[in-house]
């Protein structure tokens, strides 16, 4: 069982836990969470199967229990870093390729900490990690190529969610050059209109400045706007 240093279990977590697995004779049982510490609500694990985890974190990162000899199967924490803030959704990509039989309690069993502002507010480790969503999806995609390779449409939604998400934060942390290249990645998988739009706006903007690549796509706009009249 793995708990975070500054998260907390409810005080019948183990036993409830415990229960449930010896009595559905399981491999691992996975509750949901209560988030405090500036956040409120909760967070709803989800059941799984492997394409649904090959898509995103859909159980809880921790609180959840499960064999040992399910643990040493899978081989513990790939400790890659560029895995860092994504180890434990990796780990489960593992234990679900294995077959395993995971189940979700409907109970709240984990308190999980989460600071004013939520999960991607700078500062926190989920901000640092959007600063490289793509070599970290590459690196799945590739250690994990045999499994990724039934689902190619989960491929491409996960490239296009990595490249979107470090998009956006390189243009919030006002670098536009970077933010430019990952809206031209974006594009390219894309190919929508409005994608190809955004990308030719952070473009101008990192050569041209923002004030001025904005009169450009304005003008644009207007001119196209004049031929199809």
């Amino acid at each position: 069982m793995c708990v975070d240093e500054d998260d907390r279990l409810v005080p019948e977590a183990v036993g409830v836990l415990c229960r449930e697995i010896v009595k559905g004779d399981f491999d691992a049982v996975c509750p949901h969470s209560r988030l405090f510490g500036g956040a409120t609500g909760t967070r709803q694990a989800v059941q799984p199967s492997l394409e649904l985890m090959l898509q995103g974190m859909y159980l809880l990162p921790n609180g959840w229990i499960m064999r040992r000899s399910v643990w040493e199967a899978a081989g513990g924490y790939d400790e890659n870093p560029r895995l860092l803030g994504r180890d434990d959704w990796e780990i489960w990509i593992r234990i679900l390729a294995l077959g395993v039989r995971v189940h979700v309690i409907d109970q709240i069993l984990y308190e999980w900490r989460i600071a004013d502002g939520g999960i991607g507010k700078p500062g926190s480790l989920e901000h640092d990690v959007r600063a490289a969503e793509v070599a970290c999806i590459k690196y799945l995609m590739e250690k994990h190529s045999e499994v990724y390779g039934r689902y190619p449409h989960v491929r491409r939604a996960l490239l296009l969610r990595a490249l979107r998400m470090e998009r956006d934060w390189h243009e919030l942390e006002g670098n536009r050059f970077l933010a430019a290249w990952r809206a031209a990645g974006f594009a390219y998988y894309e190919r929508s209109s409005a994608a190809i739009r955004r990308a030719a706006k952070l473009a101008l903007g990192a050569l041209i400045g923002q004030n001025a690549g904005q009169t450009v796509v304005n003008w644009l706009r207007a001119m196209g706007g004049r031929q199809s009249q």
